[in-house]
């Protein structure tokens, strides 16, 4: 079974990495993939995911142009993620 996890992000530079390590640690036992989207973050959220994602061949990121709210960040990684579940 492949795991999506989706997570939407805005101004979350200080959280991405200690959520990532708890999922990653709570979650070994399963084939997952981690999509973050960015949601206009104004802080270094944004470089914080491209430096994750270059060091994680099972994390990935969207970033939108501008703060479009949760919920269409929300729908956006649905939209985008291929697994057999899907959380946020």
């Amino acid at each position: 079974m492949k795991l999506g996890i989706v997570i939407p992000c805005f101004n979350e530079e200080n959280n991405i990495i200690p959520l990532f390590q708890k999922l990653t640690s709570e979650l070994v036992q399963y084939k997952k993939f981690i999509l973050f989207i960015d949601d206009g973050s104004t802080d270094n959220t944004l470089n914080v995911l491209r430096t994750l994602t270059e060091q994680n061949k099972d994390v990935y990121y969207l970033s939108f142009s501008r703060n479009f709210g949760h919920q269409k960040a929300l729908k956006a990684g649905y939209d985008h993620i291929d697994a057999d579940c899907v959380v946020s």
